[in-house]
């Protein structure tokens, strides 16, 4: 607002364009704001915080790092999708960190890699809530790109999900 000020433009035209400009910081708070009801929202009808009451629960902290990546009000669609992949990442790492045994992690990260509903028998609740919202919500992204870029990204997300929790599996064993 100081440019403003030292610039010699009539101050009518000066008041017109601090006005703008407020208007436009309050579109964007106004976005941030519904971006951040929104993944709420979300994170509560997923209902991972019950069955996962030692895991991270910070949906919006999460949401800063999309907020970080993309910025601008015509982001607000991917920062949504960025955010839930994020929380993801973070569910995934608390999964090996604080709950799983060797066994169930290992059963985790084969069905992860083979992405199927298959053999839950033996696998924790908590494992079977987690893996079907990984899937769906993975599904629902690469449902979205494909309506909007005509191109299904499935294959390569969960090629680098199975990497990830391979990743985390080595982790977990060599501790």
């Amino acid at each position: 607002m100081k440019l403003l000020h030292d610039c010699s433009c009539e101050p009518r035209w000066i008041e017109e364009i601090r006005n703008l400009a407020r208007i436009d910081i309050n579109k964007g708070q106004m976005s941030a704001e519904h971006e951040i009801n929104e993944i709420c929202r979300w994170w509560e009808k997923l209902q991972l915080p019950k069955e996962l009451k030692d895991a991270r629960n910070q949906p919006i902290k999460w949401h800063m790092w999309s907020l970080a990546c993309l910025q601008g009000l015509h982001m607000a669609e991917l920062r949504l999708e960025l955010t839930k992949a994020i929380s993801f990442i973070y569910i995934i790492d608390d999964i090996y960190d604080i709950y799983g045994t060797l066994d169930e992690l290992t059963q985790f990260t084969e069905a992860v890699t083979r992405w199927e509903y298959v053999n839950f028998d033996n696998m924790p609740d908590y494992m079977i809530t987690s893996l079907k919202a990984l899937f769906d919500v993975t599904n629902e992204i690469c449902h979205k790109i494909y309506m909007k870029c005509g191109f299904n990204p499935e294959k390569y997300i969960r090629k680098v999900w199975a990497e990830f929790c391979n990743e985390c599996l080595g982790i977990y064993t060599y501790y």
